[in-house]
């Protein structure tokens, strides 16, 4: 009869334990593996700690590429802006097919951005009909509604849309600058209309 097999030596550190302090492992005929989970643990981070050193350098350095690579495409962009500009026209005026496609589809998934755009677009046609001054980009915008914590100046509310308000406005000869701007919802922009009200101070 075969004797049963319930302690055996650690090939590691020679210590004799119960066959329970050692992994399991199918292709061990003791069906555990010869060194004990302890050993097998330290063993195991000697292995692992140079590798997760260097996964984490190739992470980083990665990360520092693509920062580059982002830094070099808007550099690329900005000295070639004229004619990638005029070439964008061209194409959409030879495939207006593909353009509209491509426009709906972008609008679908930036929905919010989408919105914000045209109204956007929307306040800069209207200062360009009355022959205002000045231009006001999406940053700008973005930050002055995060100085006002995206709430409305008028009422308050922070959970509705909110809109860029001329303090002095076009018609009576504001500017179309950010420091004439202040963010209404739909609601009191509409009660203010063409008064000359700053709700900043």
């Amino acid at each position: 009869m075969n004797e049963i097999v319930t302690h055996k030596k650690c090939s590691s550190c020679g210590v004799d334990q119960l066959l329970s302090e050692f992994p399991a492992d199918p292709r061990y005929k003791t069906g555990v593996r010869s060194n004990c989970k302890e050993c097998y643990r330290i063993n195991a981070y000697k292995y692992r700690k140079p590798k997760v050193e260097k996964e984490k350098k190739v992470s980083i350095k990665r990360v520092v590429d693509k920062a580059k690579q982002k830094i070099w495409k808007h550099a690329s962009y900005l000295r070639h802006k004229a004619t990638t500009l005029l070439n964008t026209k061209i194409y959409r005026k030879e495939h207006p097919e593909v353009s509209r496609k491509a426009t709906a589809k972008w609008r679908e998934n930036n929905y919010e951005l989408s919105k914000e755009v045209q109204r956007q677009a929307e306040s800069k046609r209207r200062a360009s009909k009355r022959n205002s001054l000045g231009n006001i980009t999406r940053k700008e915008w973005k930050l002055l509604l995060e100085k006002y914590d995206y709430k409305c100046l008028c009422c308050g509310r922070s959970d509705v849309n909110l809109q860029m308000d001329h303090v002095v406005p076009l018609f009576s000869g504001g500017e179309h600058r950010i420091e004439n701007i202040q963010p209404l919802c739909k609601s009191c922009n509409c009660k203010k209309h063409v008064k000359t009200i700053d709700y900043r101070s």
